[in-house]
């Protein structure tokens, strides 16, 4: 019914307002102006004269019960004004609930939640509370939705083994769709309350070994991997190497290397382009879990005496892969191409830093020295570099 409609439309602007949290009532009116809002559209249309009267007349009820006030030139209506001093009864005509009230309510509910296992889950908690205090959210997920959503938080937080997208949604949501359908909400979730802004949903999922297809290491150089069945492949008869499926992983007992030095790469056109000598690389696909990792340590039981690099883009991106590398493995990785010098000779590649960059550098701070070096350079000159722009022709590691 267009009174319904009128008066809430007339409510949503109030509660949108300070009055309604009591805040400066002086000089403030609410009201709908005739000419300029879309309810009032068929009202000032060519065809009006099947409306007019009926509009009209719903106008006149909610003007005799006090609820709003208007202004009109002789008959037509200019402007319909929400009544302050009958707010009260404005909801209890629409059956409808306050926003206060229903915050206050909502608030006490959350405050009973001790279900979130995961930092992230625990601060989107105190996020909603904190929107509840100001009366900033409009629309509350229901106790069930907000416990699936806290559950798939956690869930997505404490997961170290590769999974595919589907399957993570099935055993989640019981729905293989349903998590990329909901991407946008997950996505604005971790970046509103986590340490780090993802770029996307694909990043936020590579981060947490969520993928759509499984992960292939790609390997090349004077290599050999010894498989369980007795199978040995010579990686080094294999111009560009092979890829290995994560799922294989276990079936390798052994790695034997012939060279002193392994790089692991961060790009994969960087990794096919890449031939500097005395070096096994590897494209490891995005961020560090714990099957790339299984794949490291084979080759760390039995090459103990080899050095660990690794060559990724000098930006925010690229920086939190090899924290989340180095920390992971626990091997002394070194930064190959990853410093000063090179952001110095590559300077006509630069490109500027965005807002997320710059919140990613800051966040990165403090985890190592040479690092904060990189980022603070990076943070003061506002620019970043892709590896696919870094020359490869010399040899940047003497043996």
């Amino acid at each position: 019914m267009f009174k319904n409609d009128l008066l809430n439309l007339l409510l949503d602007k109030y509660e949108k307002s300070k009055l309604s949290t009591n805040e400066n009532k002086v000089n403030i009116r609410i009201s709908v102006n005739v000419d300029n809002a879309a309810i009032f559209k068929t009202y000032r249309g060519n065809d009006a004269y099947k409306y007019r009267e009926n509009m009209q007349s719903d106008v006149c009820i909610l003007e005799d019960q006090g609820l709003v006030y208007c202004n009109r030139n002789c008959d037509e209506l200019k402007s319909v004004y929400l009544n302050i001093e009958k707010i009260d009864d404005a909801f209890k005509f629409l059956k409808r609930e306050k926003k206060t009230v229903l915050c206050k309510e909502y608030m006490l509910f959350i405050n009973s939640i001790d279900y979130a296992k995961s930092e992230i889950a625990s601060k989107y908690l105190l996020y909603i509370l904190e929107e509840l205090k100001q009366y900033k959210i409009t629309a509350f997920p229901g106790e069930k939705e907000l416990q699936c959503r806290i559950n798939a938080i956690d869930e997505i937080c404490h997961n170290k083994n590769e999974i595919l997208l589907r399957n993570f949604s099935k055993k989640i949501f019981n729905d293989s769709k349903y998590f990329e359908n909901k991407s946008s909400s997950y996505l604005s979730i971790f970046n509103k309350v986590g340490n780090i802004i993802f770029e996307n949903f694909h990043e936020l999922c590579s981060y947490y070994s969520i993928v759509k297809t499984p992960t292939f290491i790609n390997v090349k150089g004077d290599i050999e991997l010894y498989f369980s069945n007795g199978n040995i492949v010579n990686v080094n008869n294999f111009k560009q190497g092979i890829g290995v499926c994560i799922t294989d992983i276990n079936n390798i007992a052994k790695v034997s290397i012939q060279e002193k030095k392994i790089i692991t790469i961060e790009n994969y056109t960087t990794y096919l382009s890449f031939n500097e000598p005395g070096f096994v690389a590897i494209f490891l696909a995005g961020f560090h879990n714990k099957d790339k990792n299984d794949f490291l340590m084979r080759i760390n039981q039995n090459n103990l005496d080899v050095d660990y690099y690794h060559f990724g883009d000098i930006d925010a991106g690229g920086i939190r892969i090899y924290n989340n590398l180095k920390s992971k493995t626990t091997l002394k990785f070194i930064m190959y191409k990853m410093d000063i010098a090179t952001l110095e000779e590559n300077k006509d590649n630069w490109q500027p830093l965005t807002l997320n960059d710059i919140t990613n550098l800051n966040s990165s701070r403090g985890v190592d020295v040479n690092i904060d070096d990189i980022i603070e350079y990076m943070l003061n000159n506002n620019c970043k570099l892709e590896q696919e722009a870094i020359e490869l022709y010399q040899t940047y590691i003497k043996s």
